[in-house]
């Protein structure tokens, strides 16, 4: 058998030194694009979950975040006392009400043992705009209705703003159980007390005065002290006139300040548009002038007929 030509030798060898070069280029180019492709965007961490301070028994979402809600209003409350000496039964309650009102816009209950504390109330979600009042009521008995001895710290008027903001209330030293035992049992039942003093009122839209129906109205009595916080206070609508109500001490506002106590006041009835109890442009008002608490027995008539 014949052997190839030196030139078929030279034709192989020249063909896979090429085909050696083209593989060579090719995984090279290879290389070249993996190392210039972006690399894949790394997932951001979880941001760590907010701190949170539940003390007690709070309603749902008001606590005390690391970092307040805008517009929350961040509320202390700290006690005189020794928290030990309390009762078992003692409860510590916190609301927010509108100044003028007795209805919270929300509420906390704690063991009264637990103080010091902190808590929080978010913005209203109806986005109104009206006075405000904190209020921290510590009761031995537990009862979140005022009781003889119970201690009570109550805000300065304030209002829901964009920014948070904090409210400091220091609760005094309230009388010992075994004497607020004792002046319960001497004291009249609450529906004795309302019936002591009781205030009838006529309250009407003046003619011609169209109001519409959800209008809030007003009936306020104050004292003649020159204190302007109501004594008593009820809420009513243009749809529930005209009315005939009865002010009582069942109606207080405050601790401390009674009709009975108040011995001469003031009678205002007040048609609201914004529902607010400060008196504002385009409201219906109308006041009774002074009366002796202790002489009225026949309604005192208070017509709506005069806007602000």
């Amino acid at each position: 058998m014949d052997n190839p030509a030196p030139d078929a030798h030279s034709s192989y060898r020249t063909r896979n030194v090429v085909l050696a070069v083209i593989a060579v280029v090719v995984v090279v180019a290879a290389i070249v694009r993996v190392l210039q492709a972006p690399s894949a965007p790394t997932a951001p961490a979880a941001p760590p979950p907010t701190a949170t301070v539940a003390t007690g028994a709070t309603a749902p979402g008001e606590v005390v975040a690391a970092t307040p809600a805008a517009g929350s209003i961040e509320v202390g409350v700290t006690y005189a006392g020794a928290v030990a000496a309390l009762p078992e039964s003692a409860k510590l309650f916190v609301f927010v009400r509108p100044v003028g009102e007795r209805v919270p816009l929300g509420a906390h209950s704690y063991n009264a043992r637990d103080l010091p504390l902190a808590l929080a109330f978010s913005k209203p979600a109806d986005g109104v705009d009206r006075a405000v009042e904190v209020v921290a009521r510590l009761s031995l008995s537990g009862s979140v209705t005022l009781q003889p001895g119970d201690v009570e710290a109550v805000s300065a008027p304030l209002r829901f703003a964009d920014a948070a903001q904090s409210v400091e209330l220091k609760l005094a030293t309230p009388a010992g159980a075994a004497t607020v035992a004792a002046a319960q049992s001497q004291a009249p039942s609450p529906s004795a007390v309302a019936a002591a003093v009781r205030v009838p009122v006529h309250v009407e839209l003046g003619a011609g005065v169209s109001l519409p129906a959800a209008t809030v109205v007003y009936v306020i009595a104050r004292a003649n002290d020159g204190n302007p916080m109501p004594v008593a206070v009820k809420r009513l609508s243009v749809a529930d006139l005209p009315a005939d109500v009865v002010l009582s001490d069942a109606d207080a506002m405050t601790v401390g300040r009674s009709l009975a106590g108040a011995g001469r006041i003031e009678l205002v009835a007040r048609a609201t548009r914004s529902g607010d109890v400060k008196a504002m442009p385009g409201d219906y008002e109308t006041r009774s002038g002074a009366l002796d608490v202790a002489n009225l027995s026949a309604p005192v008539v208070l017509v709506l007929d005069r806007p602000l």
